[in-house]
């Protein structure tokens, strides 16, 4: 029975891809590209004021940076980025803002479903997200799922 419970277990952990989630409260369409680590894009995504968008995890190459704008040109997008460790299984993420934040005057959250570091950037808050003299890159056992709330 044991056996059965571990293999059940291991083949659910296998088959979670988990999910990259942006929530968009603002008042306004937001736009968003991801850019797997292996190379190639994915389709331009539309978020409407109050929808949200979401994908399975990237792990591929091993992550993913999403490029989030107010224009479906992403002109100085805030990045949110995530990538995987195997020992232990980890995924790490964040905001990073060294390109762009077109949402830096906003509440803007990075949380999992699980009981991790959350990103919680207040309006104005640029030492909230990651630059490169300024990293901040919590990590999260897997599996987890990530949400990307805009306007919180």
């Amino acid at each position: 029975m044991k056996a059965f419970i571990f293999a059940a277990a291991a083949m659910f952990g296998a088959a979670y891809a988990g999910k990259a989630t942006i929530v968009n409260n603002c008042e306004y369409t937001v736009y968003a590209q991801s850019f797997p680590f292996a190379g190639g894009n994915r389709d331009l995504a539309t978020i409407e004021s109050k929808k949200s968008w979401s994908e399975d995890l990237i792990r591929d190459g091993n992550g993913d940076t999403i490029k989030v704008a107010k224009d479906a040109s992403l002109s100085g997008p805030l990045f949110f980025a995530y990538s995987f460790s195997s020992n232990p299984n980890t995924i790490y993420y964040e905001m990073n803002s060294q390109w762009g934040n077109p949402f830096g005057d906003k509440h803007n959250i990075l949380s999992t479903n699980k009981d991790c570091p959350a990103l919680n950037c207040g309006a104005n808050d640029a030492g909230c997200y990651s630059t490169p003299g300024n990293v901040k890159n919590p990590g999260c056992a897997e599996p987890a799922d990530l949400t990307l709330t805009l306007c919180a």
